[in-house]
């Protein structure tokens, strides 16, 4: 709603000079903005009705001391505590219950003739909300009242919701278009005709639509914003121009749902895939480490057992050098043996020669003490 803000919402204010006013949907609070300027310059008191803002209320009700009050809850659980608004501007649940009680509530706190009914500013009563439904809480909305929805796209001249895009894909939309309490405009048509007073309606074209609803009487209370209504009213041919324009940019914004919607759904293939080669990545360093763990194990392993057959090795050639002194003693004692023997076998062969002169002279005496006996009778 703030892109209407210099065209149309600030000159009827101008016109109107409330003192107090209601914004019922803030979200990020482009147009809360203007609105507090608006009331902090004037000594206005803005309402804003948001369950869910998008910005920081603390900070900005410092910055407007006085002026901001604000309410987080459902607009139907708020409208009855404000008194004679003068101003209410609806942007907020874009659905026919939604719209019409808050409109019923806006009756129930005015006086009972049209003086005290405000003047009515709402969003979004063009295409695609003005026919069709839209709830971003549904279990919000009673049953009777609430249309089949799903979740799809809106696309422009076509009845059903797109499942493969298409604006607004992504919230619960009323599956069909048109029909019986169905939409932001309908509401509107629906509260005009029960209302126990005359009202009037401004569609102004462009930015899926602005509605300007007031009672017909504010026109003889107020002339400048009478004449500024006319304004609005005139030009067919520049309002026929702005609903060409307003269809242009529809379908641009469709096309830029699309094209958005595709970024996103590459977006999310490229962050999954980027996940996946991550998750690789990780089961790989997981991997690698294990084999380094194996790696270093093994090394070490290798290491104990180098060190292991090292230590077989000094050990088998300190076992080595004691055999071979072993050895060298045993070969000292084996000289030692054979030259002893050698030395055995020089005394061997002595006694040897010995008893063989012994011999010899034994031999040499038996033949003398033969010859004695053989003579010893010729001597007797």
């Amino acid at each position: 709603m703030y892109r209407f803000w210099d065209a149309i919402i600030e000159p009827a204010l101008d016109r109107l000079e409330p003192q107090v006013i209601v914004e019922i949907g803030a979200d990020f609070g482009f147009n809360t903005r203007n609105l507090l300027e608006y009331a902090r310059r004037t000594g206005a008191t803005l309402h804003v009705i948001d369950p869910l803002p998008k910005f920081d209320v603390d900070e900005w009700a410092a910055t407007y001391p006085g002026t901001l009050l604000f309410h987080g809850a459902p607009s139907l659980e708020v409208l009855s505590s404000i008194a004679q608004p003068d101003v209410v501007l609806i942007d907020g649940d874009h659905n026919w219950h939604t719209v019409f009680h808050e409109l019923k509530a806006l009756q129930d706190s005015a006086d009972t003739d049209s003086s005290g009914y405000p003047l009515v500013l709402l969003h979004d009563l063009g295409w695609p909300y003005g026919r069709r439904d839209l709830y971003y809480e549904p279990d919000r909305i009673p049953e009777p009242h609430r249309q089949p929805y799903e979740k799809g796209g809106l696309r422009l001249g076509r009845e059903s919701l797109d499942p493969d895009g298409g604006l607004n894909a992504h919230l619960f939309n009323a599956v069909r278009a048109g029909g019986p309490r169905n939409g932001v405009l309908t509401a509107v048509e629906d509260f005009m005709r029960e209302a126990p007073f005359e009202l009037g309606l401004i569609v102004v074209p462009g930015i899926n639509d602005l509605g300007i609803l007031f009672p017909t009487s504010l026109r003889s209370r107020n002339r400048p914003l009478s004449d500024f209504f006319d304004e609005l009213t005139s030009g067919t041919p520049l309002r026929q121009l702005l609903g060409r324009v307003e269809a242009l940019r529809v379908d641009a914004q469709i096309e830029s749902s699309d094209l958005q919607r595709s970024i996103r759904d590459v977006r999310a293939q490229l962050v999954s895939q980027i996940k996946d080669l991550r998750n690789e990545a990780s089961a790989l360093r997981n991997e690698a480490s294990a084999l380094k763990g194996q790696v270093v194990e093994r090394d070490k392993k290798l290491s104990d057992l180098a060190a292991e057959m090292q230590s077989n090795v000094q050990a088998l050639n300190l076992e080595l050098d004691s055999s071979n002194q072993e050895i060298s003693q045993l070969e000292g004692a084996v000289r030692e043996l054979e030259d002893a023997l050698v030395d055995k076998n020089a005394q061997l062969e002595k006694e040897r020669s010995r008893i063989a002169s012994l011999g010899k002279s034994l031999k040499r005496a038996e033949r003398a003490q033969a010859k004695a006996l053989r003579d010893y009778p010729r001597l007797r």
